[in-house]
């Protein structure tokens, strides 16, 4: 997979979860986890989207919070931008 397509689907989940309240407070909760927590949390529900038929940009974008860095940076764009971001 190319940086390109990884940003697209990114991105698609940064935009459904503007879209939806309950989704942008769970990753918020998710986000806010340490490490361990966050990865064992992400296990769960993503098992369950791929049970719900969710679509694949949401189940690719969510796997992009496993990283540690990812998951940081997110959570700092979050807190410094709270109205521009999620």
């Amino acid at each position: 997979m190319n940086k390109k397509t990884r940003i697209v689907e990114f991105e698609g989940l940064l935009e459904t979860v503007i879209t939806d309240p309950l989704l942008k407070n769970r990753v918020i909760e998710v986000l806010k986890l340490n490490s361990f927590d966050r990865r064992s949390v992400l296990n769960i529900w993503l098992k369950q989207l791929r049970q719900q038929n969710a679509p694949q940009y949401i189940i690719d974008g969510l796997s992009y919070l496993f990283d540690d860095h990812i998951a940081n940076e997110i959570l700092n764009l979050i807190n410094n931008n709270p109205n521009q971001i999620i």
